[in-house]
Formats: C-alpha cells, sequence, structure tokens
C-alpha cells in the first residue's frame, strides 16, 4: 500500500480525476509550487494506477472465489416481466408436444 501525504494525495486525485490539467494549475489550486506538483506525479501516478488495478483483479477474483450463493440470487426480479414469463411456458409448451411425439410421456 502507498502513504502518501494529504498533499500528496490531492495532487494525485487532481491529476487523474482531471488528466489535462497541467502541474502549474494544480500547483496552484494546492498552493504549492510547480515542481513539487510534478516530482509527486512522476513518482506516484504510475504506482497509484498499478496500486487500483491490482485492487480491482482481487476484486475480481475474490467475487469468483465466492460466487453468490443459494438465495441470494443474481437475478433481479424487478427485471422479470411478462414477456419472459410467456417465454418460459411457450418453451415448456413445446418441450412437451415434443416428448410426447417422442412417446416420452
Amino acid at each position: 500500500m502507498i502513504e502518501l501525504t494529504d498533499l500528496q494525495e490531492d495532487i494525485l486525485t487532481l491529476a487523474v480525476e482531471n488528466p489535462e490539467m497541467t502541474n502549474e494549475e494544480i500547483a496552484e489550486i494546492l498552493d504549492c509550487s510547480e515542481e513539487w506538483v510534478g516530482e509527486v506525479r512522476r513518482k506516484y501516478e504510475q504506482k497509484v494506477s498499478e496500486s487500483k488495478v491490482s485492487q480491482e483483479l482481487q476484486t475480481v477474483a475474490g467475487t469468483a472465489k465466492n460466487p453468490p450463493q443459494p438465495g441470494n440470487s443474481v437475478l433481479d426480479t424487478d427485471e422479470i416481466d411478462t414477456f419472459d414469463v410467456v417465454m418460459v411456458l411457450f418453451l415448456l409448451l413445446i418441450i412437451g408436444r415434443w416428448a410426447m411425439n417422442q412417446g416420452l410421456i
């Protein structure tokens, strides 16, 4: 984990959220030197990006290792509509007729 001062964190936050901002603009906003902003950006921007990617990968890996348990459905029941129900019933009807024609039921 990267330990940052409040000023370093503010510099990197502004730089990441506003990539078009120059060191001079960031320095003016945070009342520090342009040189300090440049040094912090050079030193930490890549590390911060790598850290965020690593955290995201850990989150994805954790989700894959701990899939939803029975009863904790991934399906949002608010998204089920009449069309979905009709389609399922239609498919069951077709499968039932096929099974009857095959002599399975």
